[in-house]
């Protein structure tokens, strides 16, 4: 999912630094079933596809976070195991 809106950026720059940071991930996800499973259940609540592919990606990875600055998305996307929160606040909290 990364991947292919990395490839919708106008923006070389940008683009070529996301590529970057990719690079430093220690863990790919693909979607499978239960991958395309959960985001169906996110995309019920009123979450945007590519969103709920995401979310699902990033709980099927185990993830402790998730880093968006969509409001809507932080209010929607619940989950027991996946804080979904705004990097600010992520930053806020890790100063703490």
């Amino acid at each position: 999912m990364l991947d292919y809106e990395n490839s919708l950026n106008p923006h070389e720059d940008i683009r070529q630094e996301i590529e970057r940071l990719f690079s430093l991930a220690d863990k790919t996800i693909l979607p499978d079933d239960a991958v395309l499973r959960t985001a169906q259940t996110y995309e019920a609540l009123g979450i945007k596809p590519r969103d709920a592919l995401h979310l699902s990606c990033a709980i099927k990875g185990k993830a402790e976070y998730f880093l968006t600055c969509d409001d809507k998305l932080i209010k929607k996307a619940v989950h027991p195991e996946l804080r979904v929160i705004n990097p600010v606040r992520f930053v806020e909290e890790l100063e703490v």
